[in-house]
């Protein structure tokens, strides 16, 4: 769904006994250059995400993290903000060669008043690549982690918002 005029983008279906991966992993071509994804916490996976911001330009994604996400920090960029690193497994490796051995992602920490905190992931490594015009045409969502990932741009005000009348994305 492209989120900024709520059309539907690109749809895969298909009998309830197969896995949603499955189906998703036929529409990851379909998003377009100049994207944001936002990505359902189970497709937090080097061979979905590596492939996503490989394969053409300027293509993002944005997850919270499950409780079980292991990654090593590189270093920190701010207060609840990191850069990190994940290792690619060997499982992994051996079904898709082409993955790297390891791949970066940026760790953004929030909480709102009355919720526990949250962590986010997200592949928009600095704050300059998250530069607002680069991602007016396009904002996709993929499962259904909208609404805590919306919550979490709003808060840390580190990516975009919508504020004018025109709908156009500026920063906050």
């Amino acid at each position: 769904m492209a989120l900024r005029s709520h059309l539907l983008a690109a749809a895969a279906f298909g009998p309830y006994a197969v896995d949603e991966r499955t189906y998703a992993a036929s529409l990851w071509d379909t998003v377009p250059d100049q994207s944001l994804v936002l990505i359902d916490r189970n497709y937090l996976q080097a061979n979905v995400l590596v492939p996503l911001t490989s394969k053409g330009t300027e293509r993002h994604w944005i997850t919270r993290v499950k409780s079980n996400t292991r990654f090593r920090l590189i270093r920190r960029l701010g207060n609840g903000d990191e850069l990190v690193e994940f290792q690619v497994s060997s499982e992994a490796r051996r079904k898709d060669p082409s993955l790297p051995t390891h791949f970066d992602a940026r760790a953004i920490r929030y909480q709102r008043k009355g919720f526990q905190p949250q962590l986010l992931l997200t592949s928009l490594l600095t704050i300059a690549a998250s530069r607002p015009t680069r991602f007016a045409r396009s904002t996709t969502s993929v499962g259904s982690s909208r609404s805590p990932i919306h919550a979490a741009l709003l808060v840390t005000g580190r990516f975009m918002s919508q504020r004018t009348p025109r709908r156009s994305l500026r920063p906050m």
